[in-house]
């Protein structure tokens, strides 16, 4: 009984740390569009109502274009780098690899160079002799 009381509490504490997560963000924004506005010389010409959905619109673009920027250029290394740290992934491409290559052997088919290259690339992968 006592067991199950902490298992509810820590699944509790669980969820409040994942809301938090999500929702912490979000406070901070509102955070910092309080303070932006407070601490300019916006509120003397413009506002609150109009200045509110003018800077989350401008902080959308913004934020869609920094996005936009790391999808194009930071995943794809980031996924390159991930893909080559995965040594049992690598193993079973190899695995595979090496069954096909054998299998076109077996019916008299031309094995493509490429085919040949990735599978030692991925032994390099294995050993972990990627540079």
């Amino acid at each position: 009984m006592k067991t199950r009381r902490i298992k509810k509490l820590k699944q509790k504490f669980y969820d409040l740390r994942m809301a938090w997560a999500i929702i912490a963000p979000l406070f901070g924004f509102i955070n910092f569009l309080l303070l932006f506005y407070n601490f300019t010389a916006l509120k003397q010409y413009l506002p609150f109502e109009i200045f509110i959905p003018i800077f989350i619109i401008g902080s959308g673009v913004l934020f869609l274009f920094v996005g936009k920027m790391f999808r194009k250029k930071q995943m794809g290394i980031d996924n390159d780098l991930a893909y080559e740290r995965a040594p049992q992934g690598a193993k079973t491409a190899r695995i595979m690899l090496e069954y096909q290559r054998d299998l076109m052997k077996h019916l008299n088919m031309p094995v493509p160079a490429e085919l040949e290259e990735r599978i030692t690339f991925m032994r390099k992968i294995e050993e972990g002799n990627v540079k």
